[in-house]
């Protein structure tokens, strides 16, 4: 592509963006767990968004989210009062869903009754979100 043209598609954002991955931190998963458990809002909210960023990194860190008890809060987040917390909390349901073994431990803690709920959301978003996690179910 000509230089003007790159920069045009620069300035318009329609260029992708390689996401920067942080590094998964001793502690930062247990952590992240026990806040969503808190029924404080900002408190599900730095869980929901840790938790999201976290689901994405591998399965291993996956794995470990469902082992440690991650799928209760994040049920409970599903069913906040924020659109923010229940958007990531099924965009996180997704991306656990992709590791084969957590898809049974998430039938068995009840994952799939907020989703269902989820696709009745009168946020465009929050259902596309609550499709993504189901998809991976």
């Amino acid at each position: 592509m000509g230089g003007a043209v790159v920069k045009a598609v620069q300035a318009a954002g329609l260029e992708e963006k390689e996401e920067v991955r942080k590094p998964v931190l001793a502690g930062e998963v247990e952590k992240s767990i026990a806040l969503g458990r808190s029924g404080l809002i900002r408190n599900q909210k730095k869980a929901a968004v840790n938790l999201c960023r976290l689901a994405k990194d591998s399965d291993r860190v996956r794995r470990q989210i469902v082992d440690e008890g991650g799928i209760l809060p994040l049920v409970q987040m599903c069913r906040s009062k924020s659109q923010e917390v229940q958007l990531l909390a099924f965009l996180t349901m997704g991306q656990l869903a992709m590791t084969n073994v957590n898809r049974i431990k998430m039938l068995e803690n009840g994952a799939v009754a907020p989703l269902l709920e989820g696709l009745k959301h009168k946020k465009y978003e929050v259902r596309s979100a609550s499709v993504f996690a189901l998809g991976n179910m």
